[in-house]
């Protein structure tokens, strides 16, 4: 995915003016979504991919959405790719409690992401024995931090990148192939397995199946990121 763009209302759609970053090409895009507005311009630009629905009432504001255990949104996508990248902006709501942005999980099956200010954030990779536990974050109930995840399933290698404060993590698990999620779908805000406390506000998602980006090819990708967040209503910073 080298060059996904979008067009800006009264810009002529030429080469002179496309002025986003490209993109890695490493993998298979099958999230790519800015989030905000309505549901409709929260949809998945990726072509044939399912429609985002909103489950309960999210909260759409200029340039984000707020979703929470009651509220979220279902992408549509299934869990199809042991190996894979996701990437979100995103906040949490408050000072306590834990949230959910990003997830693809059931009871000891796929990936599942918790996030809290004071816990820290807690990536779960089923059946590999490689967990990512308590990692800190700063401010991330008062400032929209940029994230990515990687896990490469050959290695059983998996990768936390905060994008904005430039800080990682990372694990190799017990070198056991990762179990998938038989029928859960990519959620935001929500945990089928363990509800989160707390909401989430989310500007951005996005998922890349069969590759685990590296720290490099993510920061390519936060370049893109936040200079199109820069176009949207809100003006998200990341």
């Amino acid at each position: 995915m080298p060059g996904l763009a979008i067009q800006i209302a009264g810009v002529t759609f030429s080469p002179a003016n496309i002025q986003f970053p490209g993109l890695p090409s490493a993998g298979n895009t099958v999230l790519w979504s800015y989030l905000g507005g309505d549901l409709p311009s929260s949809q998945n630009v990726m072509p044939g991919a399912p429609a985002i629905t909103a489950v309960g009432s999210p909260t759409f504001g200029p340039g984000t959405v707020r979703v929470s255990a009651a509220n979220y949104l279902d992408t549509g996508l299934l869990d199809t790719s042991k190996s894979f990248t996701t990437l979100f902006a995103a906040k949490i709501q408050q000072a306590t409690g834990t949230c959910a942005p990003l997830t693809f999980s059931q009871a000891s099956q796929g990936v599942y992401t918790s996030w809290s200010q004071t816990a820290g954030m807690t990536v779960g990779t089923n059946g590999i024995a490689a967990s990512i536990t308590n990692f800190a974050i700063a401010n991330a109930s008062t400032a929209y931090k940029l994230i990515a995840v990687a896990y490469d399933d050959t290695q059983t290698r998996l990768d936390l990148y905060n994008l904005t404060d430039n800080t990682t993590t990372g694990v190799t698990g017990n070198h056991a192939t990762r179990t998938l999620a038989s029928t859960a779908h990519v959620l935001l805000g929500q945990r089928t397995e363990s509800a989160p406390t707390t909401g989430a506000d989310i500007a951005f998602a996005g998922k890349v199946d069969g590759a685990a980006w590296t720290l490099a090819q993510c920061q390519q990708a936060a370049t893109n990121i936040r200079a199109v967040l820069a176009t949207r209503p809100g003006g998200i910073v990341v």
